[in-house]
């Protein structure tokens, strides 16, 4: 009963504890163009398709909390096929934050930033393999962290023979964190549960709105 006790505690702690700034007044379509000058810096001339201009309308809203789709203390989980322009997007998710300097309060006082951290599933994995538990802190303690390609790391990882599921550990660690975490993957939001296990999935199913990308792959 004690540890239910905890774990409805933790829940009700993070509902509580993050609250966006709105930043209102706002035109959707001016918003828009600034979005779209920021990815036609990052990505040239690519087709964009009706997928990618709904993915990008939901973030525009997200980020300034003009929202019903989505909430907006959680982290995005985006998804969608190889080469469907999900790291860009988060890319210009980032960008278009520090333009207004975009921030939230925590525990109705605290004032933080809204950026976030970009490294790899692969990277994280690797930074365990080569220096241990010790090379995976930051991604544990990073306020803001958007962890990219989620599910296309090795799952097991070893460093003289201590083996880990290192992105199950930083997941489970950050979940107790107040701040954001976002996701690319491949994977839909219901297949995490197949490759982390039940517990991880729901997680991330409380820490994420989902958002799905479908397009051709514009790196062919």
């Amino acid at each position: 009963m004690e540890q239910i006790n905890i774990v409805k505690s933790l829940i009700e702690a993070r509902k509580k504890k993050i609250i966006r700034l709105q930043y209102l007044p706002y035109s959707i379509e001016i918003a828009k163009k600034v979005w779209y000058g920021i990815a036609a810096e990052l990505l040239g001339t690519v087709k964009i398709t009706e997928s990618t201009k709904e993915c990008w309308t939901l973030l525009i809203k997200y980020i300034h909390s003009d929202i019903s789709e989505l909430f907006n203390e959680k982290g995005i989980y985006l998804c969608g096929n190889t080469g469907s322009g999900k790291t860009k997007t988060m890319e210009i998710l980032l960008l278009y934050s520090e333009i207004d300097n975009v921030k939230y309060i925590v525990n109705e006082d605290e004032i933080k930033n809204f950026r976030f951290k970009i490294f790899s599933s692969i990277q994280i994995v690797s930074d365990y393999q080569e220096k241990g538990i010790e090379g995976i802190e930051k991604y544990k303690n990073y306020t803001n962290l958007l962890i990219d390609d989620l599910g296309s790391e090795q799952l097991e990882a070893t460093h003289y023979g201590s083996k880990l599921n290192v992105i199950e550990h930083v997941i489970e660690h950050r979940y107790t964190k107040i701040g954001f975490t976002h996701f690319t993957s491949n994977l839909p939001m219901k297949s995490v549960s197949n490759i982390y296990g039940e517990r991880v999935g729901s997680r991330i199913k409380e820490m994420c709105n989902e958002i799905q990308l479908q397009c051709d792959d514009f790196r062919i």
